[in-house]
């Protein structure tokens, strides 16, 4: 342990060297990445009384084992080209599919609905669409028991990208630079003691 102080002294310039080209790095970084937003909507699902109906805990059962099939649904193709056709929305249903993320927290009956765009209003606007979507079809499927969807929380304009933060990429690339110059210093120490050693 000894050793550690008296090597991070001799190579003290080359880890600072390497940290701040790794921060220069990342400002670049920073700058030159298009940020992105993401917005999400919430659709809450429940079942009403029926002709098959088993009581209120057959209902959530039965909830719970479609769920996950609505959140299938909804990066269908199918789906999200009614959506991208009912709502006159300037993309494809390609481009949008590809941006958009569905998740439904176990035994919630509920459904989150992500998209992210370079525009916060773009990705505000097309996630509320895919949940007004949802709550029209979801219940268009069902049969056995009659099932209402919700919207319980529009997507709001995001006031800040995701994924662009500056101070991230800033410590990020200044962790890569310092790693990198731990490794040359390290070389440079090995060298030194292997050229020592072969003098002896």
């Amino acid at each position: 342990m000894s050793v550690i102080p008296g090597f991070l002294r001799a190579n003290l310039w080359l880890l600072l060297f390497g940290a701040a080209i790794g921060t220069v790095f990342g400002g670049v970084a920073s700058s030159l990445t298009a940020s992105t937003f993401e917005s999400t909507a919430t659709v809450m699902t429940s079942a009403d009384s029926g002709p098959l109906d088993q009581g209120a805990l057959g209902r959530v059962q039965f909830l719970d084992s479609r769920v996950d099939e609505y959140a299938a649904l909804a990066v269908t193709d199918s789906f999200v080209q009614r959506v991208v056709t009912m709502n006159n929305l300037r993309v494809s249903a390609g481009d949008l599919s590809d941006r958009l993320y569905v998740g439904s927290p176990r035994g919630t009956g509920l459904l989150d609905l992500t998209v992210r765009a370079s525009s916060p209003v773009v990705a505000a606007d097309q996630a509320n669409a895919v949940a007004r979507e949802l709550t029209k079809v979801i219940p268009e499927r069902e049969n056995l028991l009659p099932v209402r969807a919700t919207v319980v929380a529009t997507a709001p304009v995001p006031s800040a990208p995701f994924n662009n933060s500056p101070l991230l990429y800033l410590v990020r690339y200044a962790v890569a630079g310092l790693t990198v110059a731990l490794g040359a210093a390290l070389w440079r120490s090995y060298s030194q003691r292997s050229m020592i050693g072969r003098s002896r």
